[in-house]
């Protein structure tokens, strides 16, 4: 589960992901979490209705070499394997910043990009703003994508997902959500930046001085930053 299940158990899984009231993705499901995630809950409950004798879990490291290999019952070596990959993609954040700078220079489309986004507005405070660098050559990703991106707002992407559940407009959920707080160094056309609620600059000086303008608005002279040089595999986790 999901691999070799049905068209519709994958469905379901995949509308677990949605607020049950509100046009924004379930909170409770979260990167590094396991327990008390609908979408990971429900993935371990459709795999035990058939368990396997064993299963063999690899973890890679940022190189993309093998760091770890795990072997057992199913649940007890997947969750010692999440260990490790937490060990090696998490960093520990005491509080969030103003501004997050963030780079992404291997995804080939926004879809792939997506990931940096999010990891990079999980490191933001409220209200605060992204500056995220990413070539992608490959545009978007996808006329499903882009589906989803013309409807406008997340209302009726939400209603659309909750008729047919769709991994493409769950991440264009997701992203009308965070790239707004975005301000974007890229090879998109404009029109695809503007899609995606975001907005472009020729610079990374040029982020920084219409950042510092934002800031300065909100009476903010000194904000906060973290960098991230490779956003897609850096899970920000805020620490107690």
């Amino acid at each position: 589960m999901p691999g070799l299940a049905g068209a519709t158990s994958i469905a379901q899984n995949h509308v677990r992901s949605l607020h049950a009231t509100e046009a924004r993705l379930d909170p409770r499901v979260q990167i590094c979490r396991l327990d008390g995630n609908p979408v990971a809950e429900d993935l371990l409950e459709g795999a035990l209705l058939h368990p396997p004798a064993f299963i063999i879990n690899t973890v890679l490291n940022r190189e993309g070499n093998i760091a770890g290999l795990f072997a057992g019952e199913l649940d007890a070596a997947h969750r010692r394997a999440c260990a490790l990959a937490s060990e090696i993609y998490t960093v520990s954040v005491r509080e969030k910043a103003d501004l997050v700078i963030a780079a992404n220079n291997t995804a080939l489309n926004f879809i792939q990009c997506h990931k940096a986004l999010f990891n990079a507005y999980n490191a933001m405070k409220p209200g605060g703003r992204i500056i995220l660098a990413a070539p992608l050559p490959e545009g978007l990703g996808g006329t499903g994508f882009r589906r989803y991106l013309e409807m406008g707002d997340a209302e009726a992407v939400a209603a659309a997902l909750r008729r047919q559940p769709d991994i493409n407009g769950q991440t264009a959920l997701s992203t009308l959500e965070k790239a707004a707080h975005a301000t974007m160094l890229t090879g998109l056309e404009d029109n695809d930046v503007r899609l995606l609620g975001s907005q472009k600059a020729a610079s990374m000086k040029e982020a920084i001085e219409r950042a510092c303008k934002y800031f300065d608005k909100r009476g903010i002279c000194q904000p906060t930053c973290y960098i991230m040089p490779n956003a897609g595999n850096t899970v920000p986790v805020q620490s107690l």
